[in-house]
């Protein structure tokens, strides 16, 4: 009924709110049943919030907001929900980055874990669909793995390879990169224990993890034979383990003794009794942090460093 209205109609005065007067009957073809039904359907309502009914009296605000508590409690509201049990809501697809809720099943596809563990036992072609996988790369080599065109591939998304199979070759899509370190290849090679992680960056699969990325992490680096001079030491101070290669020579065709050490006590030496200009080489393995150098016998000939190759 429209209070404002009803010739029965009278403003509360301390809420300014229109109300139907006491002293007049409230005109209705409802039957008691239809009241009934409507009111007996309301305290439901009220119940499934846990109140309890009570009397009207427009001076009592809780009285009359005893409906709309009710609907507060039971169910969310439209502006900032906050739900409780176990709310559910449509999965959004693959790949979807607008507005729509994330469900725990869209979260895990999109590789918070991995999306899917699949087993590869031969030659295939990876989709878009193994985005956030961790391929297994089993049976027996050789074979190859295709990846999916990065075209194909949001920006972030990952791919995780882990090999029990020697000579599995991970190679790029059409004409599509792979960036390992310094360099670029179209082609990764994964052997037993190997495992590789690419990550796409819209034009191309970056190597961000894995074993693999240690064979393609080293460099060879000539240094001046001039810059290491015998009995003092350098550190390595790359990080990284490094591996000495060097050639004495001697030029008279005399008997030398060259020494390569580190700080721990490690040495590589050798003597050549004749080398007829083509040198002696040594090889040291030199670990992150110790400091290297060389020296000789002073009682045999003096020899010169021919090449000095450190590779890290």
């Amino acid at each position: 009924m429209n209070y404002t209205e009803s010739l029965d109609h009278v403003i509360h005065g301390p809420t300014g709110q229109p109300m139907h007067t006491d002293s007049a009957a409230i005109n209705t073809v409802q039957s008691a049943k239809d009241t009934n039904m409507g009111i007996w359907s309301l305290m439901e309502l009220i119940k499934a919030a846990g109140l309890q009914g009570r009397t009207f009296n427009p001076d009592d605000p809780e009285s009359y907001k005893l409906l709309k508590t009710a609907l507060d409690s039971v169910y969310a509201k439209l502006s900032s929900p906050a739900f409780t049990g176990k709310p559910t809501a449509p999965t959004p697809e693959q790949f979807d980055n607008s507005t729509k809720l994330a469900t725990t099943e869209a979260l895990m596809r999109a590789g918070h874990r991995y999306s899917a563990v699949p087993s590869i036992v031969r030659a295939t072609t990876l989709t878009a669909a193994a985005a956030g996988a961790l391929v297994q790369c089993n049976g027996g080599g050789p074979y190859t793995v295709v990846l999916p065109s990065i075209a194909t591939f949001p920006v972030g998304e990952s791919i995780k390879f882990f090999s029990t199979a020697n000579l599995v070759s991970i190679t790029r899509a059409g004409n599509d990169s792979i960036y390992l370190n310094y360099s670029t290849t179209t082609t990764c090679v994964l052997n037993i224990g190997d495992t590789l992680e690419l990550v796409s960056n819209g034009g191309s699969w970056l190597a961000v993890g894995g074993s693999v990325q240690a064979a393609y992490s080293m460099q060879r680096r000539s240094v001046a034979a001039a810059s290491r001079a015998p009995r003092v030491s350098y550190a390595n101070s790359t990080g990284k383990a490094m591996l000495l290669s060097v050639v004495f020579s001697q030029g008279s065709n005399a008997q030398f003794h060259a020494v390569l050490s580190t700080s721990s006590g490690t040495v590589a030496g050798e003597v050549s009794n004749s080398n007829g200009g083509y040198g002696a080489r040594l090889n040291l393995m030199v670990l992150p942090g110790e400091s290297y150098s060389w020296s000789y016998n002073e009682l045999l000939a003096t020899p010169f460093v021919q090449s000095w190759i450190e590779t890290y």
